[in-house]
């Protein structure tokens, strides 16, 4: 159980961080005018997205290394933001592909507290 989650959290964090980067290539690359008004909500999203992925990241690696309470935390924390802010934010620029990654995000989040109440006694 314990690493079928590290590894789930380890892939979303690694997607969290690829997508904002390959979307702003593209982006920034596209561009055929200057700048459009939504560059800076653009920036924003992609920037906490970036910031999201590194926090999942961290979680896992403190789960996997023994530190599961503090990485169990942060994992949940991150995942409820994700689910509750940046998937409102991606929704604007990504419509209905956020279902899917919203779906993962949830199973991921009750896996967390699964894993918290059986496990850590939290």
């Amino acid at each position: 159980m314990k690493n079928l989650l590290v590894i789930g959290i380890l892939l979303l964090g690694l997607g969290s961080i690829l997508v904002p980067v390959l979307s702003t290539i593209y982006y920034f690359g596209n561009l055929s005018t200057g700048l459009p008004e939504e560059t800076v909500w653009f920036i924003l999203t992609q920037l906490i997205l970036l910031g999201a992925g590194i926090m999942l990241i961290v979680s896992a690696l403190l789960i996997w290394s023994g530190a599961e309470v503090r990485g169990l935390r942060g994992s949940y924390v991150t995942l409820l933001v994700y689910l509750t802010i940046i998937n409102l934010f991606l929704f604007f620029y990504y419509q209905f592909a956020i279902i899917l990654a919203a779906l993962v995000q949830f199973v991921l989040l009750l896996g967390v507290l699964h894993y918290q109440r059986r496990y850590t006694g939290l």
